[in-house]
């Protein structure tokens, strides 16, 4: 009868909340896309961390190979410390995350060798350069009074 009179009573009326019922909709509904999107960055991570392990072995086994060919047989025991490492690099039963932190340990102790050897032989140049310069000082003083000896 209010209508007829042209006003609606709309005090003691209240609109229904169905903020929290669209909330939860919206959530659902984009639910799987989440589960979806986190599985697709999950992979790409994966695959990224696979081909950064299949990269330290093939660097591991290049390594050993120019090491063996390098020094495998002037150094003894070396030749089959190099081909214990190669193995290691291809044993199955460890993990993928084994094999990739092994390989990158081998890679740095192959590292230190390499480094260690070029050390020596440096060192073995400059012993080398003295006994030289020792003996041309010793023939070119023909024969002549030593300063520091006792006669």
């Amino acid at each position: 009868m209010a209508l007829v009179a042209g006003q609606v009573q709309t005090s003691g009326y209240k609109i229904p909340d169905y903020s929290g019922a669209a909330a939860a909709g919206g959530a659902a509904g984009a639910s799987p896309f989440n589960v979806v999107s986190g599985l697709v960055d999950q992979y790409a991570k994966n695959k990224k961390e696979e081909s950064q392990i299949n990269v330290a072995k093939k660097t591991a086994a290049s390594r050993i190979d120019s090491m063996l060919n390098l020094y495998g047989d002037k150094i003894p025991g070396l030749k089959d410390q190099l081909q214990s490492y190669k193995s290691i690099l291809s044993d199955t039963k460890m993990s993928q995350y084994e094999q990739g932190l092994t390989a990158a340990s081998l890679i740095q102790e192959l590292d230190n060798l390499i480094n260690m050897n070029i050390q020596a032989s440096q060192y073995g140049i400059q012993q080398l350069k003295m006994q030289q310069m020792q003996q041309s000082a010793a023939g070119s003083s023909g024969g002549g009074t030593d300063l520091f000896s006792d006669g």
